[in-house]
């Protein structure tokens, strides 16, 4: 039996919450979405509500992870071809396309399946404490590069203030060194569903060889957790793998609200983003964090 012990979700500095999750206890079906709206005129809500809609789907309560994922791709590309002027998805720059990353697991005979893309991940807590990730987050070696990149602008245009800091100015500083790196941070989404960048639900054809599945036996599971790219802790390095054990390991010790309200009071004392580098002020945070019982 799976109990739900809990479930974040919670908007960023965002203008709008771009994250989703579905939490079908009924089906033992879970997972976390996070969109992206890209620079195009589509939506990353649009993005993710159109994975938790097929998730939700009562016709696909027996079909397999992949095979649904499959399908809900198909209706991104169909969507993405209705609004636009290009007959094929190929012919479009990938930083126009919405898209998303997902973490999700299907619980069926004491197995756990799962598959993930992107940045959400999957970590599941055996009985004596151990902890386990069944994913690997690839976009941290992208953003590292944006990272410095929006680093070295804030920097330079600071410097230009002469020490006369305000509150305004620095704002403003920030979201100019964010307009200088938006033309790199397009070129970025080039990498997407490629070896050398990371894997994206975008609508694309080739996305689901960029996908990670798997099953595991639940032998010794204790807990189960799933969490969008926001319940990253923060640290003085760049995003990592080190980064996400630790998250995981302050999910799994001490839940998730408290892990939530220690990223979002680091973020707020460091709204630049220096002292803790990352790739959003405050990001959207999602997480589902599930126990199983046994009798």
């Amino acid at each position: 039996m799976i109990n739900v012990l809990g479930v974040i979700y919670e908007e960023g500095y965002k203008k709008e919450l771009e994250d989703a999750y579905v939490c079908d206890q009924k089906n033992n079906r879970f997972a976390v979405i996070d969109g992206d709206s890209g620079f195009g005129p589509f939506s990353g809500v649009e993005a993710a509500h159109t994975i938790r809609k097929f998730l939700l789907d009562k016709s696909y309560e027996n079909d397999s992870l992949e095979h649904i994922l499959r399908s809900a791709n198909i209706e991104m590309r169909r969507a993405k071809r209705g609004m636009t002027i290009w007959d094929d998805l190929g012919d479009m720059e990938k930083y126009i396309r919405n898209c998303c990353s997902v973490a999700a697991i299907q619980i069926r005979d004491d197995t756990l399946h799962y598959i993930q893309t992107g940045n959400c991940m999957l970590f599941v807590q055996y009985q004596n404490g151990t902890i386990r990730s069944l994913t690997y987050d690839h976009t941290t070696k992208i953003q590292e590069k944006y990272i410095r990149k929006v680093k070295l602008q804030f920097n330079g245009l600071k410097k230009t203030l002469r020490r006369n800091y305000t509150e305004k100015k620095l704002v403003q500083c920030y979201e100019n060194a964010l307009t200088l790196t938006q033309s790199f941070r397009m070129q970025c989404c080039e990498s997407f569903n490629t070896y050398e960048g990371y894997g994206i639900i975008d609508g694309s054809r080739e996305t689901s060889s960029f996908w990670e599945i798997g099953k595991i036996p639940l032998m010794d599971v204790k807990k189960i957790a799933l969490v969008t790219d926001g319940f990253q802790l923060l640290s003085h390095r760049p995003p990592s793998h080190e980064n996400w054990m630790e998250s995981a390991k302050q999910i799994f010790n001490r839940g998730l609200k408290s892990t939530c309200t220690k990223i979002t009071l680091m973020e707020k004392n460091d709204p630049y983003c220096q002292q803790f580098p990352r790739a959003e002020r405050s990001d959207d945070k999602t997480g589902i964090l599930l126990e199983v019982l046994r009798s």
